[in-house]
C-alpha cells in the first residue's frame, strides 16, 4: 500500500512538473511574438521618424533659399496658383 500511495504522489509531481515546463514554453512563445510585434512597430516608426526628418530637411532647404523675385513667384505659383498675366491658364474638364 505505501509503494502505490508513493508511486500516484511521484505520478501526481511528474505531471504537475510538466504542465509547468508546458506553461513556460506556452508564455515563453507568447512573450517572443509581442517582442516580434514590438521589433516591427520599432522598425515602423524608424521609418516614419526618417521620412519626417527628410520633410524637415526639405523645408530647411526651401526656407534656406534667397528670397528674391524668382522665389516669390515661385511661391505664388506653386502654393497660391497664382500666374503672371502674360500667361495663358487651361482649364481642363477633369
Amino acid at each position: 500500500m505505501i509503494g502505490m500511495k508513493k508511486f500516484s504522489e511521484s505520478i501526481t509531481l511528474r505531471i504537475a512538473i510538466i504542465l509547468f515546463c508546458v506553461f513556460c514554453v506556452i508564455v515563453t512563445i507568447g512573450v517572443r511574438f509581442k517582442y516580434n510585434d514590438y521589433l516591427k512597430e520599432i522598425s515602423d516608426k524608424q521609418m516614419e521618424l526618417d521620412r519626417i526628418e527628410e520633410e524637415v530637411a526639405e523645408l530647411e532647404r526651401e526656407y534656406e533659399k534667397p528670397f528674391d523675385k524668382d522665389y516669390i513667384i515661385r511661391i505664388a505659383k506653386d502654393k497660391l496658383g497664382l500666374r503672371l498675366p502674360p500667361e495663358i491658364i487651361f482649364y481642363n474638364g477633369d
